[in-house]
């Protein structure tokens, strides 16, 4: 009889240590962030010089990087901090699906080369964000959508596709 309590003390302890998909995520880890957005840009006709003609072009993210918390909410729902090195937070609300990270939209400025200036600079835009997660081990690796439309002096620009990934390691 003794050792049977001792078997059940035994099975309970063992379910009880063992994390949760949402637990075994949650933590800080450091990032780093970047790609490139493929761009549509309608520049207007300059009287009757230049008709109005469209550009497909491709520009690059300027990199961020920084720290990430994941952070429980309910049941599968998690919350996401980016603390971004001399930027501004963005908070992300996800939920875990079949072992991914799925990040719902939200809105938020980056920095994007301005590759229609000969001067290589960069400028700020609005866009949306939204992603999915692969996790493996410590590392997570989000691919990212961003969408949008933005100004460029006269050139009126509407991001067409993104090749942009996250790659999140857990601080140890």
């Amino acid at each position: 009889m003794k050792r049977a309590y001792i078997l059940i003390f035994a099975a309970i302890l063992a379910c009880a240590c063992q994390k949760s998909p949402v637990d075994a995520v949650s933590g800080s880890y450091s990032f780093k962030n970047g790609g490139v957005l493929e761009i549509l840009g309608n520049q207007p006709a300059v009287g009757e010089i230049l008709p109005e003609r469209d550009t497909v072009f491709k520009s690059s993210l300027v990199p961020e990087s920084g720290q990430m918390k994941i952070l429980p909410k309910a049941g599968d729902e998690i919350v996401i901090t980016m603390n971004i090195t001399g930027g501004n937070p963005v908070v992300f609300n996800g939920r875990l699906s079949d072992g991914r990270i799925v990040l719902s939209p939200v809105e938020r400025t980056v920095s994007i080369m301005n590759e229609l200036s000969i001067l290589g600079t960069s400028i700020d835009t609005p866009v949306s964000v939204e992603g999915e997660g692969t996790i493996y081990g410590n590392t997570i690796i989000f691919e990212m959508q961003y969408n949008g439309t933005f100004k460029s002096g006269s050139t009126s620009c509407k991001i067409l596709s993104s090749n942009v990934n996250c790659v999140a390691t857990r601080n140890e």
